[in-house]
């Protein structure tokens, strides 16, 4: 399955806390996914990272208007009410340190997309950001609340790939997270959100959906 037709990209310098607030309430949609990279507690210049605190803010809007459900709820059940839905790509360890403590407190699920070859190798993204271990996100996963799904193994743009080395990334990536974690991984976002049509139909393929 995919998330990039219902992927809305949230972050604190693109849509300030206050504006979400009053989309959210002029549009009212049905179902929204919200796209997250990292948490901190301290803005520190990356462009794709939000606070403890402005993530604190923002599900506690989301709570106001949305019941907050898993992503493979508002894929598979059509009909829910008023869901959302929130989404992290990459795995960094702030995750584990920071985010997760949060979902626990406030019992709401998330879904974490892992580009497993960095977990794999230990080599970072980024230089400045760690990603998360193998057992953190077996503890994450304990709690019941976590799923972790893929974001492919190299974290390559698939739009330059072809069909072998697609299916050899793809299904790489869910072998590894199903060995290490257990869980069946049914779900992929594509890194930097962009595919070819026929990338997308082979991806529901090799995933069996």
């Amino acid at each position: 399955m995919s998330l990039s037709n219902l992927t809305k990209r949230l972050c604190e310098r693109v849509i300030p806390s206050r504006l979400l607030s009053w989309i959210f309430y002029q549009t009212r949609p049905r179902d929204v996914v919200l796209l997250y990279h990292s948490v901190e507690e301290y803005y520190t210049g990356y462009e794709y990272s939000v606070t403890k605190e402005k993530l604190i803010e923002q599900i506690n809007i989301l709570k106001k208007r949305f019941r907050i459900v898993s992503a493979h709820e508002i894929l598979l059940v059509r009909e829910g009410g008023r869901r959302a839905a929130l989404t992290f790509d990459d795995a960094f360890a702030d995750f584990y340190h920071i985010a997760f403590p949060v979902f626990r407190e406030a019992c709401i699920p998330a879904t974490v997309f892992v580009p497993t070859s960095f977990i794999e190798t230990e080599v970072t993204m980024l230089p400045e950001k760690s990603h998360c271990t193998w057992e953190q996100m077996r503890e994450i996963q304990e709690s019941g609340l976590i799923d972790f799904q893929s974001h492919g193994h190299n974290h390559r743009h698939i739009r330059a790939m072809n069909s072998e080395q697609l299916r050899d990334d793809i299904l790489e990536s869910k072998n590894i997270i199903e060995s290490n974690l257990g869980n069946t991984v049914d779900l992929f976002a594509y890194p930097g959100g962009k595919f070819l049509d026929w990338q997308h139909k082979a991806i529901l393929e090799h995933f069996k959906i």
